[in-house]
């Protein structure tokens, strides 16, 4: 939980007539991350033939997409609607027989999807013809019209339901008063169809009772008709799935273990009688896979283990990949992680120490009970929801649960309850402080809480520094443990620096310590510094002698070096301040509402004008400075934790799975 999950690398050969029966059993297992050939020792890669995948395996996974096209109609994907068992075995019919099977079923679906189409064209007539009515004013007749032509009028004597049947091709309305309202675009088409029916004019009403009234109803009429049918066609479709669901879920198990086994066997390298594979493997999946090879081989097989750490020439192999063991309620914070990048093999994993900084953070900028439940019960909400519609939970939900959380535990610590003090605070007076009331305890001013915020960035600080002492060690960068700006040259440094700020700001701004602390302390560091660019310089240009240009060289760099570490690290330092900036804003809104609130109160208290200030202002809080909080404890996360250690070169474990 604290590193990244340990790897054991499996070279493996296999004689020809077991090659299907172990490609079964690393499909069924599921835990193979394969290595190509190209990845592989010039030694292998030259003495082996590559498999190249059949050319069915793209019409295999051709069929496997389309049957997934068909299971979004029901907003579902077969992977979570099958399970797989190791008797399971791959589709072996006719794939031509399999695409005729599936041709029946998107005829169908095809069918439905013209009719909608067609539906929704006359949906969206319709709706543009509301558009240019909606500007014609009061009256229809005397308001010109850009895009509606209107007219009076009757069809011939006993064909009116002929006619409105052979008006519905258009969107129109026609009313039982004569009105007939069309767009001037169709007239091409309308104008037959008036002949054809006898159109004869008659005038428009004088107050026009039967206008836009009349016409707006109509229109809304149609609409939801046509909306209606559009919702019926949906269900259609999804009758037509649902009625071969079995069927298709029956069809794409196969095919996607076929397609899958195909993968696998790509992977394979062969002689005359024997296949070679090769990949990555966790740890404790290792005496699992060995011992089902073994066994699927009666022992027919060649297996090689190897420790990453015990290469020769003692250095990682390069995209060794990486696999995160946190348990389940640390996941929406290892998202976070790698959304940043996958740390390198063998390095820190920094999930726990983001999930306690990132919830620390955000409590301390939105600490308040009430808020914090607000927010907790959101994430509450999605995970409900998620689990009543059978799908997988958003990261944010489980996120917010624990922002929430940190927010509730924050406001006891400060004594606030939706900005009220129901009960006593259990650290200090948030609010006290900064409305100006006098207050007791350690923390009295806001200058108290800039300074806990910068206690806080410089424990962080020391963690980051720590965790990329152990990851030079891992890495076995003697150089740059002893002699980086991250390193141990430059955590003394820091240590220096802080204490000689904190003693400078003790005695009123006027003393430094004493000037052979400075030099010890400071001096012999910053002067020790120059040695890495000096080592680089060397290893970079064996064999060349230092001339002035290259003592200029390295001078500039040692130069650029200190200035990164001495501004760098204050930044760095000072950067939290914004945690006490953000909480500040967030009891300040919270007293200006309040004070807003008082304003429209009248002598017998708060009126409803009152709760309903203090309704939307705390709405607009929970929404504006959770997101602020969110985000800015991600910032100080990703760039003033994560740039003291972190390597974001690793590659995701991603083995070759059903389950994946």
């Amino acid at each position: 939980m604290i590193v990244t999950g340990k790897m054991r690398h499996l070279t493996g050969a296999v004689l020809d007539s077991d090659s299907n029966a172990v490609t079964r059993e690393l499909l069924r297992l599921g835990v193979l991350d394969f290595v190509s050939l190209q990845e592989m020792s010039p030694d292998w890669r030259n003495e082996l033939d590559p498999v190249y995948p059949r050319e069915e395996q793209r019409q295999v996974a051709k069929l496997r997409e389309r049957i997934e096209t068909f299971f979004a109609i029901l907003d579902a994907h077969p992977a979570t609607l099958v399970d797989f068992f190791p008797e399971d075995e791959g589709y072996a019919g006719s794939l031509d027989e399999a695409e005729r099977r599936l041709d029946k079923v998107a005829s169908a679906i095809q069918r439905v999807r013209e009719e909608q189409k067609a539906i929704s064209q006359e949906l969206n007539r319709t709706k543009e013809l509301q558009r240019h009515l909606d500007g014609g004013g009061d009256s229809l007749i005397k308001q010109p019209h850009r895009f509606l032509s209107i007219r009076y009028g009757l069809p011939s004597s006993g064909r009116e339901e002929e006619f409105r049947a052979a008006l519905g091709k258009f969107p129109c309305v026609y009313l039982d008063s004569g009105l007939l309202m069309t767009l001037k675009r169709d007239e091409a088409g309308i104008a037959p169809l008036l002949e054809r029916f006898g159109w004869r004019e008659i005038p428009a009403p004088v107050k026009e009772e039967h206008g836009p009234g009349l016409a707006d109803a109509e229109i809304e009429r149609k609409t939801r008709e046509l909306e209606a049918k559009n919702d019926e066609l949906e269900k259609k479709a999804r009758e037509i799935v649902e009625g071969k669901k079995d069927e298709l879920l029956s069809l794409w198990k196969g095919l996607r273990i076929r397609e899958l086994s195909e993968t696998v066997r790509g992977f394979f390298g062969k002689t005359a009688r024997t296949f070679i594979f090769a990949g990555w493997v966790p740890a404790s999946h290792e005496k699992e896979l060995d011992g089902a090879l073994r066994r699927v081989t009666d022992n027919r097989c060649h297996l090689e283990w190897l420790d990453p750490f015990s290469h020769k020439d003692g250095q990682l192999p390069k995209q060794i990949p990486v696999i995160m063991n946190n348990p389940k309620w640390l996941r929406p914070f290892e998202k976070l992680v790698t959304n940043y990048a996958i740390p390198a093999y063998g390095t820190v994993d920094p999930t726990i120490f983001v999930a306690v900084f990132y919830c620390a953070m955000f409590g301390l900028m939105f600490g308040d009970v009430g808020h914090g439940l607000v927010v907790f019960l959101i994430g509450l909400f999605g995970k409900l929801k998620a689990k009543k519609s059978g799908k997988q939970e958003h990261f944010l939900f489980s996120l917010f649960r624990w922002c929430g959380g940190s927010a509730m535990v924050a406001g006891a610590l400060f004594g606030s309850w939706f900005g009220v003090e129901l009960l006593p605070p259990l650290w200090f007076d948030y609010h006290g402080i900064i409305s100006g009331h006098s207050v007791e305890g350690g923390v009295q001013s806001i200058y108290d809480i800039l300074l806990i915020t910068i206690y806080f960035g410089i424990a962080v600080i020391g963690v980051g520094f720590l965790l990329n002492f152990y990851n030079r060690i891992v890495k076995r960068d003697w150089v740059a443990l002893f002699f980086d700006k991250g390193g141990l040259l430059g955590g003394w440094l820091y240590a220096a620096g802080t204490w000689s700020a904190f003693y400078f700001v003790r005695h009123d701004y006027r003393q430094l310590p004493d000037s052979s602390f400075l030099a010890f302390f400071l001096g012999l560091p910053a002067l020790l510094m120059i040695v890495k660019p000096v080592i680089e310089w060397h290893h970079a240009h064996r064999g060349e002698r230092f001339g002035l240009m290259s003592v200029a060289y390295l001078l500039m760099e040692w130069l650029v070096e200190l200035l990164e570490v001495f501004s760098g690290y204050l930044s760095n330092t000072l950067s939290f301040m914004r945690v006490a900036g953000l909480g500040i804003a967030h009891v300040s809104l919270l007293m200006a509402f309040f004070q807003i609130a008082d304003m429209t109160a009248g002598s017998g208290g708060y009126t409803i004008w009152s709760y309903i200030i203090l309704l939307l202002g705390n709405v607009l809080i929970i929404g504006l400075e959770g997101l602020s909080a969110g985000i800015q404890s991600l910032r100080l996360n990703y760039y003033e934790f994560f740039s003291k250690y972190f390597d974001g070169t690793g590659r995701a474990y991603a083995p070759v799975s059903l389950k994946h």
